[in-house]
């Protein structure tokens, strides 16, 4: 159950990442951008209909813009996935640290007086 919500989390939470970053990074050349739908924007999916649709000049800019946003959108997705999955591991290696049996005791053992000698136990 938990691997299911977490993946749908991550597929949620990166999947939106990437699409916003996308729609911010899609820049046509500013010969063309009059004659483009806002909508190229939403998705690569969208972009590449227009251009299926438009003229030969336009549809290239289109697609040219599309993947250049794409892959911009995947580069940062993929670093953000990184650094959360690189996180997480230092954290859960530091928690498992801390609940290991025997974590600290040598030092408690060291600063406390052993009244009896080893003999009388």
């Amino acid at each position: 159950m938990s691997y299911e919500v977490g993946a749908g989390l991550g597929i949620a939470l990166l999947g939106s990442l990437m699409a916003a970053v996308y729609s911010h990074t899609f820049a046509l050349p500013p010969t063309t951008e009059a004659a483009v739908p806002d909508k190229a924007s939403d998705s690569i999916g969208e972009a590449v209909s227009l251009a299926h649709k438009a003229q030969t000049d336009v549809g290239q800019a289109i697609t040219a813009a599309a993947k250049e946003a794409f892959i911009h959108a995947y580069r940062v997705t993929a670093m953000s996935a990184a650094v959360i999955v690189a996180v997480t591991a230092v954290v859960i290696a530091l928690i498992l640290k801390r609940s290991m049996p025997g974590h600290g005791e040598e030092e408690q053992a060291s600063h406390r007086s052993d009244p009896m000698p080893d003999n009388r136990r």
